[in-house]
């Protein structure tokens, strides 16, 4: 079981350096590229249940309606993994579209299921000196 965890944590954190990398290289990736590897490092460390590696992805400026700020998704993702609703949770995001207008990116549909049930979300990214980062995120399905 330590193994299987630490290969976990390996993994994120490659893939959180990866996702930094090619965001901070600008050159070598297309803005659909990094924002494809900012969404598979979000991925990892949310079915990892790694709080730390999932708000690596979320920006400062992160606003949600019902979250309010990045503290408040920090905290609503912390209660859901303590709660044990991310535990074997699937993400599919096969069908998800990026669109991208100038700074902003929208990258929908993003299926979650777990013992929550299902939920379809929409993440809105923004390009800021970190790279692209998760600014929003909309949920349907609750």
């Amino acid at each position: 079981m330590m193994k299987r965890a630490a290969l976990c944590v390996t993994l994120v954190l490659a893939l959180v350096l990866i996702a930094g990398c090619a965001t901070s290289g600008k050159s070598a990736m297309t803005p659909e590229q990094q924002i494809k590897a900012k969404i598979d490092a979000w991925k990892v460390a949310l079915v990892a249940k790694d709080l730390k590696g999932v708000m690596a992805n979320f920006s400062d400026k992160f606003e949600n309606d019902e979250w309010g700020d990045k503290a408040g998704a920090e905290r609503f993702i912390g209660d859901a993994i303590d709660a044990g609703y991310l535990d074997g949770v699937e993400i599919a995001d096969k069908d998800a579209k990026t669109k991208i207008e100038g700074e902003k990116a929208t990258v929908y549909p993003i299926d979650l299921s777990g013992s929550f049930g299902s939920i379809t979300l929409e993440l809105q990214l923004a390009k800021e000196k970190a790279g692209w980062m998760v600014v929003g995120v909309e949920a349907s399905g609750l």
